[in-house]
């Protein structure tokens, strides 16, 4: 990757600052006087201070192997330091064109080269396929159209971590407060609704599973017999559930998901069944 260099026009600060305040102050007047202060943060340009940046990628267990991309990324900080310090790979998305500017001032003057790439556009153009790691501070008018684009790109396992502002009904997995600042992570879960045939020690069993983020339930079914899904857990590829089937003890499940398949986590939990194989129907 490099540093993408594209032109700009850069305005003056004062202009800038004049537009902002007419902006806000339009804001203000087409909301009520309770959503005046929310308005007022969700439009500030105001970034987040670097101990909390590199939390945020700390707990987002960055690493060389990573692709770290920072939507809203302003003057860079958050790729740049992925780059500088946890030696990953950075994308930063700005828009604005100042801020951007600034970005790739910060970019020389840090020495990451080709580790980081710098893009003046859209955040909602940007492809997050390849994305392991995504940072965000932005407000939760952007978070909630940002999350069906994650859910739909990214790969499960993959991480998403937010300053500030949740994802709506998508609880996060982690919590953490820095110097006040509230940081979530999510963890991207695999895809596990509907029907599958598990095979577990010469026994079918059929599970129809119910997803809802990170959160799963359902029923299992064998020879007549049914019971709920218990104790169930998803994060990223990796599930976790337990089963009794009436006359039949409880077993406890731990595997993986991929691909359409689940199967028996190598080296599994004292307890849990080995083996075991699960497809989708």
């Amino acid at each position: 990757m490099s540093i993408v260099v594209q032109p700009t026009t850069r305005p003056s600060r004062p202009a800038w600052i004049r537009a902002a305040a007419a902006l806000k102050l339009a804001v203000a007047m087409l909301l009520p006087d309770g959503a005046v202060a929310q308005a007022r943060k969700d439009y500030a340009q105001t970034p987040t201070p670097k101990t909390v940046a590199r939390r945020m990628l700390e707990i987002g267990g960055a690493g060389p192997n990573d692709i770290v991309a920072d939507l809203g990324s302003g003057d860079g900080r958050i790729p740049i330091l992925a780059a500088q310090v946890f030696g990953a790979r950075a994308i930063g998305v700005e828009l604005d064109k100042a801020l951007h500017a600034d970005a790739l001032a910060n970019a020389r003057r840090a020495g990451v080269g080709t580790r980081v790439t710098l893009i003046n556009g859209d955040l909602f153009e940007t492809s997050l396929a390849e994305v392991t790691l995504l940072t965000l501070y932005l407000p939760p008018s952007l978070t909630l159209r940002l999350r069906r684009r994650i859910l739909a790109q990214m790969q499960p396992g993959a991480r998403v971590v937010s300053h500030e502002f949740g994802m709506g009904a998508w609880l996060p997995d982690r919590k953490e407060v820095v110097e006040g600042r509230v940081i979530l992570m999510w963890v991207v879960p695999a895809r596990v609704d509907g029907p599958w045939r598990l095979e577990a020690g010469g026994e079918i069993i059929d599970l129809d599973l119910r997803q809802t983020f990170q959160e799963i339930s359902g029923a299992a079914h064998a020879k007549g017999r049914s019971a709920p899904v218990e104790a169930a857990s998803l994060k990223g590829t990796a599930i976790r559930f337990s089963l009794a089937l009436p006359g039949s003890a409880k077993r406890y499940f731990h595997g993986r998901v991929e691909a359409g398949t689940m199967t028996a986590a190598e080296g599994p939990e004292a307890g849990a069944v080995s083996g075991w194989r699960a497809s989708r129907q």
